[in-house]
């Protein structure tokens, strides 16, 4: 598989994702699905040598109580630049901000089949009306570290498919209602985040194919507006 380090320059969020994404319009053939991760460049290099590491990774966050490695799809790529320069770009000391990277993976459109492929893991998917209750219940499960019948369902899962929830700590304000978070351009389409788990990472880490690093402008310490898990 290509795997490139392709440094960016540029002063812009949208100079930027123009340049990402005319260069997956040349590399992506018919039936390519890509999912992005963003992270610092440190951390970029460490998993082009090693592969993801889930212990590496977060507990606790909106898609079961064990490690998952989240991925966002492609039309949420604005998304992940600019979540990206606010959790990392911000000064705590002198010199510039550490250089941000994008993670991108490239997979057939039959990668659902391909990750079951001889497991008996089931695919876990809560993108829908009907199962916005049940996205709301394993969040809220997944956040306050309840290890129930539906956390250990989606843990003993492929992957969990479900939207992003809004960030705030469930701990100190318990009924706070679960919401999605939306796209900016329609306010009724939730962002949707791929949680990976241990099945399906080797898989995902054999289809990494592009990682794009930039150095952000310095900004102000990032507030609580998007979803912690975006870091997992």
């Amino acid at each position: 598989q290509l795997k490139l380090f392709d440094p960016v320059s540029t002063g812009s969020q949208g100079t930027l994702k123009d340049k990402i994404r005319g260069t997956l319009e040349r590399m992506l053939t018919p039936g390519d699905e890509v999912f992005l991760h963003a992270t610092l460049r440190a951390g970029a290099s460490s998993l082009l040598e090693s592969g993801i590491d889930l212990l590496k990774s977060r507990r606790y966050l909106d898609l079961g109580c064990g490690v998952s490695f989240y991925l966002h799809p492609l039309d949420q790529l604005e998304d992940a630049i600019e979540w990206a320069e606010r959790e990392f770009a911000h000064q705590t000391e002198p010199g510039p901000p550490p250089e941000c990277a994008l993670l991108v993976f490239v997979v057939p459109d039959s990668w659902r089949a391909d990750v079951s492929r001889g497991r008996t893991y089931d695919w876990f998917e809560l993108i829908t009306r009907e199962t916005r209750d049940t996205w709301m219940q394993l969040v809220r499960e997944s956040r306050m570290e309840q290890k129930t019948a539906l956390t250990r369902q989606a843990d003993a899962s492929a992957y969990v498919l479900g939207p992003i929830a809004k960030s705030f700590s469930l701990r100190t304000r318990p009924k706070r209602p679960v919401v999605p978070m939306t796209r900016r351009d329609d306010v009724g389409v939730p962002l949707l985040q791929l949680a990976l788990k241990a099945p399906a990472v080797d898989y995902f880490s054999g289809h990494l194919r592009v990682i794009w690093s930039w150095q952000p402008n310095p900004r102000a310490a990032p507030d609580a507006s998007m979803a912690a898990s975006m870091a997992a």
